[in-house]
């Protein structure tokens, strides 16, 4: 409550209308690194010109514990079972590189809305440099399906230790749009769906991931 109390404070000294930039940095915070004071931030500002908070919230632990479920749900399930520490390290490690990774904006550009005749949209282009390790895990002709519950520890340990000391960086470009609200002469803007953020960026970073 405290917390919330801070950010509502910041937020009303400052000029209730944010850059497009500065929306994107709240968001990018919040559904990137987690972050739960931008979180609040974005939904002191949101109620300014919407009804309702319409951020939902975003748990760094909540996502580890997906990916570790989906995992473990390929494996048979004693080896599923024995492994289950290891594997939420790992992806633990692995989103932890995204937490921390930084980003710059490349361009901030208005588009018209293909499905409302008339309004615009802020297209932000941006890239975000993120490290993965450099040197290939060996795995040819072999399974993990087929692997017991021991061979698995092992494979997630080194996995889980490669990702940590991961020294290899990469740069993945992607886009983020920004509707606009108008109120009282000023622009909001806003994304009703900012999951597609952190979704978008962990498919790319899968995709660099030897």
């Amino acid at each position: 409550m405290l917390l919330m109390m801070l950010c509502v404070q910041q937020l009303q000294a400052q000029d209730p209308v944010l850059k497009p930039e500065k929306v994107f940095q709240l968001y990018f915070n919040a559904y990137v690194r987690y972050d739960n004071p931008s979180l609040n931030a974005l939904n002191v500002y949101n109620s300014r010109f919407l009804d309702t908070e319409s951020v939902r919230d975003q748990n760094f632990s909540d996502k580890v514990d997906h990916l570790t479920k989906i995992f473990l749900s390929t494996l048979p399930d004693q080896v599923a079972a024995a492994c289950q520490p290891d594997a939420r390290n790992y992806f633990s490690a692995l989103l932890d590189q995204l937490k921390n990774a930084d980003y710059q904006i490349k361009s901030i550009s208005d588009i018209d809305d293909q499905q409302l005749a008339g309004q615009k949209v802020t297209e932000i282009m941006y890239r975000i440099n993120v490290k993965v390790p450099s040197k290939p895990l060996d795995m040819k002709g072999k399974d993990i399906r087929k692997f017991s519950a021991a061979e698995m520890k092992k494979h997630l340990k080194n996995l889980t230790s490669r990702f940590k000391k991961a020294d290899k960086q990469v740069v993945i470009a992607n886009t983020f749009r920004l509707y606009q609200k108008y109120k009282d002469g000023n622009i909001y803007y806003w994304n009703g769906g900012p999951e597609v953020l952190s979704w978008n960026l962990e498919e790319a970073y899968f995709k660099n991931i030897d």
